[in-house]
């Protein structure tokens, strides 16, 4: 869990890589951190790990001077897109794409552009993210419908991604949530952020 607190750069209110259930304590700390008034974004990331070793610098969201970028998906071949902005702390491709995006020198609102060449490049079965620069929040759905390991031979590849990499949008016109499920607990009106979709929204001041 990472946020921003006031103009600052954004830092974790929580980050482990054990299992979430076996650390409540550690949870309802950074829940109770996240419910402040003064926190502008929150990013939590459960995540269930796909590529990279299963360690402390592995774990989403991860944090580059004033980004804050949470990824669902898997993406290899990323040296094709050339260089990174320093090297990467752990060994996952969602920090390595962070790096690279962060090297390409380019605005919030440029992201859904330069994710749709990441797709046209390098192999992946979801784009899907959460990325902030401090002063709004962009959430991005690209699911490419393929599979980069064995599947059992009864399931679409297509139908299984599109099922899996989701992402849903919630607001009352003042509060915000995008999250890959619909929270039971918030009720109102929840739409689906369609397949090469994305959303751009400002932070509170």
């Amino acid at each position: 869990m990472a946020c921003y607190d006031g103009d600052a750069a954004p830092v974790h209110l929580a980050r482990s890589a054990g299992d979430a259930a076996d650390e409540l304590d550690l949870f309802q700390a950074a829940v109770r951190q996240a419910m402040d008034p003064v926190q502008r974004l929150v990013v939590t990331h459960f995540r269930k790990a796909t590529h990279g070793k299963i360690c402390l610098e592995n774990v989403h969201p991860f944090l580059h001077g004033p980004w804050l970028f949470a990824h669902n998906g898997t993406v290899t071949e990323l040296e094709r897109l050339g260089a990174t902005d320093g090297a990467i702390c752990g060994t996952t491709d969602s920090e390595d794409l962070l790096r690279r995006w962060v090297a390409a020198r380019q605005p919030l609102s440029a992201l859904p552009e330069w994710l749709d060449g990441v797709a046209a490049q390098c192999p992946h079965t979801s784009l899907t993210c959460l990325m902030s620069d401090g002063q709004f929040v962009l959430g991005y759905r690209r699911v490419s419908g393929k599979v980069l390991k064995p599947i059992p031979p009864d399931y679409d590849p297509a139908e299984v991604q599109h099922a899996y990499y989701t992402l849903h949008y919630w607001t009352d016109g003042e509060q915000h949530i995008l999250c890959s499920e619909v929270l039971p607990a918030v009720h109102g009106p929840w739409r689906g952020v369609k397949n090469g979709e994305s959303l751009l929204i400002p932070l509170p001041r």
